[in-house]
């Protein structure tokens, strides 16, 4: 079986169990036992991935997507291109092929709908956590494990041009009390998961007991945060395969026991 193969057919299997826009490259990749760069090649990028499984969803008559992250869906484009000051919800029915009732049905506001991108967003983030503490803590190679951190969260966002533009418009407008507060709540989640994970490191004498869990924590989104936002802003000075490298050795000589 060539590779390509593996991959659809790992693809299609997922397929088989949730909506196609719940399924990531990475996610696939994991499931083939290959580099996310590699899968990726084979789809393009990730709307073509979508528009795949979609068809071959439709094809076997399996459900797709529903109507509620159909509209979070399509909100996550329209926010991105227009921003959320100028974005309007007909825009976001029209994205979503929906009416603006429809809209409304699952939304009160277009606050309420941004509002539940920034938590979606965030939750995919802290779904992550316990399979990244259990991958690390089994790890014979921390400097590896470290590095496969560091580049699920760069792929994230990296590999989604909406979701570059997205981390900006969730900065941009935590100048609204309300937006402000739930990004606040959300990324303060962040950091007490990753605090999480560099306790127990610390707890299985990983790491050096000598640093402040929480210190470690912020340090580790800032470097997160900081390259993401360089990325956006001059791509083409990042290489990311020896970044994501360098990045971990760097942190590990700063955190080993």
């Amino acid at each position: 079986m060539t590779d390509r193969e593996k991959i659809m057919k790992a693809a299609f299997r997922l397929a088989s169990e949730k909506p196609f826009d719940k399924i990531t490259l990475s996610e696939i990749a994991k499931e083939v036992d290959m580099h996310w760069s590699t899968v990726r090649r084979q789809f393009g990028n990730k709307q073509e991935l979508k528009r795949i499984l979609s068809k071959w969803q439709a094809e076997n008559d399996l459900p797709q997507i529903d109507t509620r992250t159909q509209i979070i869906e399509a909100s996550s484009n329209v926010f991105s291109e227009k921003g959320y000051a100028r974005a309007t919800l007909d825009e976001v029915a029209k994205k979503a092929n929906l009416t603006k009732g429809a809209v409304y049905w699952h939304f009160s506001s277009k606050q309420d709908l941004f509002l539940a991108l920034v938590d979606r967003n965030i939750s995919h983030q802290l779904k992550q956590i316990p399979s990244i503490i259990k991958h690390i803590l089994s790890s014979n190679d921390s400097v590896k494990a470290l590095s496969k951190w560091f580049e699920s969260q760069f792929t994230f966002v990296i590999d989604d041009e909406n979701k570059q533009m997205l981390m900006l418009e969730f900065i941009t407008s935590s100048r609204e009390p309300i937006v402000k507060n739930k990004l606040n709540d959300a990324f303060s989640k962040i950091l007490i998961g990753t605090e999480l994970i560099v306790q127990e490191m610390q707890d299985k004498n990983l790491i050096s007991n000598q640093i402040h869990p929480k210190s470690v924590s912020v340090l580790i989104q800032s470097i997160i945060n900081g390259v993401i936002q360089t990325w956006i802003i001059n791509p083409e000075q990042i290489q990311k395969e020896t970044l994501v490298s360098d990045i971990s050795h760097i942190l590990w000589e700063g955190i080993k026991p």
